[in-house]
């Protein structure tokens, strides 16, 4: 049985018997593999190093920070021209045990509009016709180890070229 892990603390192997096997891999950087022999049924885990021994090297960390959100689109105090072409967006990464795409969600003005959001490993966004006036956004992302990141931001959506909201005019129409 061959098992490919990013960062391999351990491999489990489940046996025929029902018995749950739990193999770390050895502190030794030439071994790259682990012979383990429960009662009469050995069993071979091979172990791939993606990141080339540097787990080994550094010594292991616990991720116990969230991930990284940034890229915010429109940026934080805009003043958005078209209302037709709002995109929204945000890129977020994790440089530990990386990002948890499940649990990527992000709010416009209080309301969840994921369902309608292109997400990818790296990005969320979603196009929408906004009314004019001033709304926030809000991303909330997990990582893999459970920690959790949020970032929120406003901007502002004017009507009509030229007809001002908010802030930046002191006055509404």
């Amino acid at each position: 049985m061959q098992s490919t892990l990013r960062k391999p603390l351990a491999a489990a192997l489940l046996l025929s018997s029902a018995a749950a096997l739990l193999a770390q891999p050895a502190l030794a950087r030439e071994q790259r593999y682990v012979v383990l022999q429960p009662a009469a049924t050995p069993a071979t885990v091979y172990v791939r190093d993606d990141d080339h021994d540097r787990g080994w090297r550094n010594g292991w960390r616990r991720d116990a920070q969230g991930p990284i959100i940034d890229d915010l689109t429109p940026q934080p105090g805009a003043l958005m021209g078209d209302r037709r072409a709002t995109r929204v967006s945000a890129s977020f990464t994790d440089p530990m045990s990386g990002i948890d795409l499940s649990t990527v969600r992000l709010l416009l003005d209080g309301r969840d509009v994921t369902g309608y959001a292109r997400i990818d490993p790296l990005h969320i966004r979603v196009d929408s016709d906004l009314a004019p006036g001033r709304h926030v956004a809000e991303v909330l992302v997990r990582d893999r180890a459970g920690n959790l990141a949020r970032r929120s931001w406003q901007f502002d959506v004017q009507g009509h070229y030229g007809e001002g909201y908010g802030r930046p005019y002191g006055w509404r129409r």
